[in-house]
């Protein structure tokens, strides 16, 4: 009987335009490790047309690579809510993030509602009112209020 042997394939990828060799399949734990990347950083992982850039989890996830796929971190971006420093690695918040964010514990109850007003956003969204189902763009230093109310 033959033995069959299993080689662990190499492929070339880029991580912040930086070249590296990883076994494919990978971990995201991994790549994470590979490219020493520190825990205040996310690691995408570029992605061409419509499509949004997927966020490389920092688990034993296995992540399928495949020849020169380009990879980016990036930096949580601070952000104010409700008068307290917050930081996401998100571009775009929704309307029930910004919540989670304003409350570690939101006051829900059935006649409970939310008011959430932002300024120092990005041109596409300098200021305004988010709704609920909607989401806004984030910018760096950008200042949320949210608010609750009870109508009883």
């Amino acid at each position: 009987m033959k033995d069959i042997e299993v080689t662990k394939q190499k492929t070339r990828i880029h991580i912040d335009r930086e070249e590296f060799e990883s076994k494919n399949p990978t971990t995201g734990k991994a790549l994470y490790k590979l490219a020493d990347i520190p825990d205040n950083r996310e690691l995408f992982k570029s992605v061409t047309g419509d499509s949004e850039d997927f966020l490389i989890s920092r688990d034993d996830h296995e992540v399928v690579l495949h020849e020169d796929d380009h990879f980016y971190t990036q930096k949580e971006v601070p952000i104010i809510v409700n008068g307290k420093r917050k930081e996401t690695v998100q571009y775009d918040l929704s309307f029930d993030e910004l919540v989670k964010l304003a409350f570690e514990n939101p006051p829900y109850g059935p006649n409970t509602l939310f008011t959430i007003t932002y300024r120092n956003g990005p041109k596409k969204n300098p200021e305004g009112t988010l709704t609920a189902g909607h989401s806004v763009r984030i910018k760096k230093g950008m200042v949320f209020n949210v608010t609750a109310t009870d109508k009883s």
